[in-house]
């Protein structure tokens, strides 16, 4: 039997080469959940999302002893200082182009005097290559215009951000509406 222990490495080096690679590890997997994470609380529009948290706050007891900290139980959206939220602009200055992806005659110009109704401002009407889903594509910023008609005409069903030639030039936003639009 030998000197040395059973679990003693033969070389002081292996020991120390095997811990760098466990710490390394450790690092490596710390590095891809925080990865992650970063994805996975951004919106379609890269923008940091919110996470709802209790607010602490603080209150006094009726007999002027030191205020106590509790914690509210009504949660608030936390706004990262690099891009405040901000309201949805008036709706008679969104503009809005339609077009009918669904094939039936008059359908966009009949959507589109619904949301002229509703005080938005209309761009263009027109036909679209046919498709299966309505969606209301928005430019580049204008996501809170987008949810505020989404919120007005729930029937548009989704919203998305224009990655290209789904968006009408001049307009805020682009309705396409697909075989699923049911007035």
């Amino acid at each position: 039997m030998s000197p040395r222990g059973k679990h003693v490495p033969s070389a002081p080096t292996s020991f120390y080469a095997s811990l760098g690679r466990h710490i390394a590890g450790g690092v490596a997997v710390v590095g891809v959940v925080a990865l992650v994470i970063a994805l996975a609380t951004r919106d379609d529009d890269g923008a940091a999302v919110g996470v709802n948290s209790p607010t602490p706050t603080v209150t006094s007891t009726a007999t002027g002893t030191e205020p106590v900290p509790t914690t509210s139980s009504t949660p608030t959206e936390a706004v990262t200082p690099t891009q405040p939220a901000r309201e949805a602009r008036p709706r008679e200055e969104i503009t809005v182009a339609v077009f009918n992806g669904n094939g039936t005659p008059g359908l966009a110009s009949q959507t589109s005097d619904r949301i002229l109704q509703r005080g938005y401002t209309a761009d263009d009407i027109g036909d679209a290559a046919p498709r299966n889903k309505t969606v209301i594509f928005y430019a580049k910023g204008a996501k809170p215009e987008a949810l505020l008609l989404l919120e007005d005409f729930p029937d548009l069903l989704r919203v998305k951000p224009a990655s290209g030639d789904e968006i009408d030039d001049t307009a805020l936003l682009t309705v396409i509406l697909g075989d699923d639009y049911r007035t």
